[in-house]
């Protein structure tokens, strides 16, 4: 073996030998036939090496005569004269784009004295001639277009010249004109070349590349012998070497190899026994495995099945053997599991999949879990295959099970009005119903994971209840942005979550928008405070801002004006021009109100032509100057309506505040009664208050007052005023026609006085109680009279809010109650809305006190107070009558018919009839029918009839279909 190994070496170093010495040869015998094949040669070889071309291109080649290059060079190949001077020879057109480093071979014949150069007409590479010092080269220029440039490339034994590209600009025509610089450059065989040619003209050999861009690396021009060098030749005797290293090198590979094979015949001698000892402890540790283990061939029978084929599908082992294993499988699963194991590449890993197997019986099933793994032979094909199955079919029995009831939560959840969600105990969201999205916009993957902040982030409250305290939330209603940054409400309700151990795991709840009713909450309550023409505070609400102006400034001591504006002859206006000229009227006056007065001004209307103003913490002095600016602006204020100017002025009265006697509805009648003052001072004035004008305020209009004060007395006295009756009128057939009974007193002149002089003398002048209970008295005497004759009616009476709880006027019902012995479940009772607002406590005392003698109990004006559904939640009432100011308008008006509905629909919710005043036409009684109201009043209905018994007569029993 040795002696082999060493013969073995000695050939190689021979042979390595040998072609180091043919090598060195050939380089030397090619460097004499240089100087030779320059001399002789009849051809040049032009090697064309393209690195990259971004355009289609071809090549001319032309040879131009010497002469002719004294001249412009041609811009145009087909336009070159055909002349003595040119001859166009050896075209070679390439119309197909090369493949980049692809070596074009350019073949032509050289002039007679041997003179050759190469012209490329190309733009690049600039930087190779800034730096050709560096890379050892010389130029000269043959050219004036600056397109051709030639380098040569100083070597002791190389004559060929390397073809770079630039713009040089001078213009050369011999070799000699580049004396100067080429001499002293070249080396001495470049020198013996040059000196020869120096004296000729240039013959130009021209490649021009068209198109956009061409980088060239580099061409190289070379010479071959016209006979050849004969014998082998230098490319002989280097093909001769390039053969002997390859013969080398495989020798050596082969020495190589033959070693390792002798290594490897000894390792595989002793593999035998380890392979028996691995196969028999296999079985060993299959055989108790509890999973299905196989060892299949590459045919996919069974060569192996170990013992849980017997326990799991009642088959014994050993008569598996030789079966093939798909017959263990269903019909439905047998392709589909020859198609996975025959498409599979074993060599990236097992094969995982899921299939069923038949049991014993051949009608039970299980499912199983399988890993199959490939075992390879050395020729790198599979020998076998190992399938370890893990029955899984209670798994997945369970898992179905669990699916199912996944699904049936989830469609009970997709398809309720609410979303659900659950959290985990970091109170992240673990699940959330599809029903988000019509909630909140938000996706379920928007919110998975995620924490409660992400959507509850606006509610501390609900946050701080799921985070601290642990405990279950109900009905809390927050505010929250949508997906699209929309403010939406929701109403959230959860439970904390326990597992067994009693850890806490996380929250469960549900969630509903509740924008749309929070919206026609707001709406309503908007129209409950805010003046339906205008837009500003209505009285009720105007009040309530007084007042808490008034308890702020008592306590923190400040300074403050109430104005009550009335605008002059605004009945004028209206009976000149119409109601449709009043409203613009009113309109632009709260307009120029709004923009001349402070944004911390509290303005409302509080009558048809009345408004008022909270100036809070301003001086008197400043005060006097914006009431000025004010009254100025007031009186210029025209307004077109028709073509016509429409012009008004006001009238403005002024009090002072704080002032401890002094309650909100005190304050304002003072600024009335000082509103009144300028009107008497001669209309358009102010009229602002000293310090003593509270005491005094009363004596405003002293004539007037006392006037209406001496006409109620007398009336009181000698029982001098009338009841005048207004009907009710049903909505339905079969219904019980109610009657508002209403209050008269006649002047001096016999003439019906207002009700607005004789009440408001009653309430200034303590007389609300005497006449309540006079009222009182008549009223129900009259229906006891008509009850008595067999006329069946019903009777509401109008009693002053001062009398509300007042133990005198509750008394003195009483009394009248037990002497007169009337129907009372017949008789309503009915007080204003904004009287019953002053003393929640006392309103709820009287009213329990009407019902248990029998009465039924009304609110007047409902919707005109800023708390209306507050209190028909409160109190026990019947009847509501809708204030008249959102039944007129609802022709036209969408907001007014809203809020009437919604009054409709919450009154039956809870039991109350409802009324509506001021219907004054058909359509009114078309709106409120199909709205569903109860009872109608009003002008086109009827007038007030001034005798109880003619309104029974002509109105008995009849129902709104019927008048």
């Amino acid at each position: 073996m040795k002696k082999r190994v060493a013969l073995s070496k000695f050939i190689i170093y021979i042979v390595l030998f040998l072609g180091i010495v043919l090598s060195v040869l050939a380089y030397f015998y090619t460097q004499n036939q240089h100087q030779a094949m320059w001399e002789n040669s009849q051809k040049v070889k032009l090697n064309l090496k393209v690195s990259k071309f971004e355009t289609d291109f071809y090549f001319d080649l032309l040879k131009i005569k010497a002469d002719f290059m004294n001249s412009q060079s041609p811009k145009d190949l087909d336009s070159l004269p055909e002349n003595k001077h040119f001859e166009r020879w050896n075209i070679l057109r390439l119309d197909k784009k090369p493949e980049p480093n692809q070596i074009i071979n350019l073949d032509f014949k050289t002039s007679k004295d041997k003179s050759i150069e190469l012209h490329i007409t190309s733009n690049q590479i600039n930087q190779i001639i800034e730096n050709s010092a560096k890379y050892g080269y010389s130029f000269f220029t043959l050219d004036g277009s600056g397109l051709y440039i030639a380098f040569t490339k100083q070597s002791q034994n190389n004559d060929e010249l390397q073809v770079f590209i630039s713009k040089a600009k001078p213009v050369l025509n011999t070799l000699e004109e580049y004396d100067g610089y080429l001499i002293h450059v070249l080396n001495e065989k470049g020198k013996t070349i040059y000196n020869k040619h120096k004296q000729t003209h240039v013959d130009a050999y021209a490649v021009r590349v068209e198109g956009s861009r061409a980088n060239m690396s580099y061409s190289i021009v070379s010479f071959v012998n016209k006979e050849g060098i004969g014998g082998i030749g230098s490319y002989g005797l280097l093909f001769m070497s390039f053969i002997l290293i390859i013969t080398f090198l495989i020798v050596t590979y082969l020495f190589k190899q033959n070693t390792s094979l002798n290594s490897l015949n000894a390792k595989m001698l002793n593999q035998g026994d380890s392979l028996k000892t691995a196969y028999n402890l296999f079985r060993k540790i299959t055989g108790n495995s509890f999973d299905i283990i196989s060892v299949i061939d590459s045919n996919l029978k069974l060569e192996y099945a170990n013992s849980a084929y017997a326990k799991i599908l009642n088959y014994n082992p050993r008569n598996l053997q030789g079966l093939a294993f798909v017959d263990l499988l269903p019909e439905i699963n047998k392709e589909k599991f020859l198609k996975k194991v025959k498409s599979f590449d074993f060599n990236k890993g097992a094969l995982n999949f899921d299939f069923e197997m038949l049991h014993a019986n051949k009608k039970d099933r299980i499912i199983v879990e399988s890993m199959i793994h490939a075992i390879y032979d050395e020729k790198g094909e599979i020998e076998n295959y190992i399938a370890h199955c893990k029955d899984i079919t209670a798994k997945r029995e369970s898992l179905k099970a669990l699916l199912q009831s996944k699904r049936r939560f989830k469609d009970f959840a997709d398809s309720s009005a609410d979303w659900l969600w659950e959290t985990d105990d970091r109170l992240r969201f673990s699940f959330v119903s599809s029903g988000i999205k019509n909630s909140t916009g938000f996706l379920v993957e928007d919110l998975l994971g995620r924490g409660i902040n992400s959507l509850f982030y606006k509610s501390t409250l609900v946050i701080d209840k799921l985070t601290n305290d642990r405990g279950a939330i109900k009905d809390i209603e927050i505010k929250v942005k949508s997906r699209d940054s929309r403010e939406i409400w929701l109403r959230i309700s959860a439970i904390p979550v326990y597992n067994e151990k009693g850890v806490f795991t996380g929250y469960r709840g549900v969630g509903r928008n509740i924008t749309y009713m929070k919206v026609e909450q707001e709406k309503m309550l908007e129209l409950a405070t805010t003046d339906y023409l205008t837009g500003l505070l209505n009285r009720s609400a105007f009040l309530h801002e007084l007042d808490s102006t008034l308890n702020l400034a008592k306590r923190n001591g400040i300074q403050g004006a109430l104005l009550f504006i009335d605008l002059d002859m605004f009945k004028v206006v209206n009976e000149s021009h119409g109601y449709d000229a009043g409203d613009k009227v009113l309109l632009e006056v709260s307009s120029l109100l709004q923009a001349n007065l402070r944004t911390t001004d509290i303005i409302g209307r509080i009558g048809g032509d009345e408004f008022a103003v909270i100036m809070h913490d301003i001086n008197p002095q400043e005060v006097r100057k914006k009431i000025k600016q004010l009254i100025n602006r007031l009186s210029r204020l025209k307004i077109t309506y028709n073509g016509e100017q429409i012009q008004t002025t006001s009238s403005i009265g002024v009090v002072k505040y704080p002032n401890e006697d002094q309650d909100p509805s005190q304050i304002l009648t003072a600024a009335g009664l000082a509103m009144h003052k300028a009107k008497d001072m001669g209309r358009n004035r102010v009229y602002m208050t000293d310090d003593h004008f509270f005491e005094d305020s009363f004596t405003v209009s002293a004539k007037q007052k006392m006037k209406w004060l001496n006409i109620l007395r007398s009336a009181l006295d000698n029982d001098n005023f009338e009841m005048h009756f207004q009907p009710m009128i049903p909505a339905e057939k079969d219904g019980t026609v109610i009657f508002e009974s209403l209050l008269r007193i006649r002047d001096e002149n016999n003439n019906l006085g207002s009700p607005v002089f004789f009440i408001e003398a009653a309430e200034n002048f303590g007389l609300s109680q005497s006449l309540d209970i006079s009222v009182l008295k008549k009223c129900i005497k009259h229906h006891k009279d008509l009850m008595n004759q067999g006329k069946d009616c019903m009777l509401s009476i109008n009693i002053s809010g001062l009398s509300l709880g007042d133990d005198v006027v509750l008394q003195a019902l009483k009394d009248i109650v037990r002497k007169e012995k009337p129907v009372t479940d017949k008789i309503i009772i009915e007080v204003t809305e904004t009287a019953a607002m002053r003393d929640e406590e006392q309103a709820k005392i009287f009213v329990s006190e009407l019902h248990s003698l029998g009465f039924k109990f009304a609110l007047d004006d409902f919707g005109s107070g800023y708390s209306s559904f507050y209190y028909l939640k409160n109190l026990d009432v019947d009847y509501i009558k809708i204030d008249g100011e959102f039944v007129k308008n609802l022709e036209t008006s969408t907001e007014d018919r809203h809020f009437v509905k919604a009054l409709s629909d919450l009154a039956k919710g809870l039991d109350i009839k409802i009324i509506a005043e001021f219907v004054e036409n058909q359509s009114h009684v078309n709106i409120l029918k199909e709205i569903g109201i109860d009872y109608m009043q009003g002008y086109h209905i009827s007038k007030p009839i001034d005798d109880l018994n003619k309104a029974v007569k002509r109105f008995d029993h009849k129902s709104i279909d019927e008048i």
